[in-house]
């Protein structure tokens, strides 16, 4: 018998946003900087299934 998941998304303010999580489109958070003004500047990571090398060579996601 195989088995379903169901997928669960959920929002929340880009201010939690934290490295390592991941976006509802499936790329990798890698850098969160908030400003003194208050915007909020993410670096993602959009991984590459066709290219498993150039994958491999993505920048860190800086969580162990």
């Amino acid at each position: 018998m195989a088995t379903t998941f169901e997928q669960i998304s959920y929002m929340l303010p880009a201010v939690l946003l934290k490295v390592g999580m991941s976006t509802d489109d499936g790329q990798d958070i890698l850098d969160v900087s908030v400003q003194t003004d208050g915007t909020v500047f993410i670096s993602v990571y959009t991984p590459r299934s066709d290219d498993p090398e150039q994958d491999e060579a993505r920048p860190s996601r800086g969580c162990s």
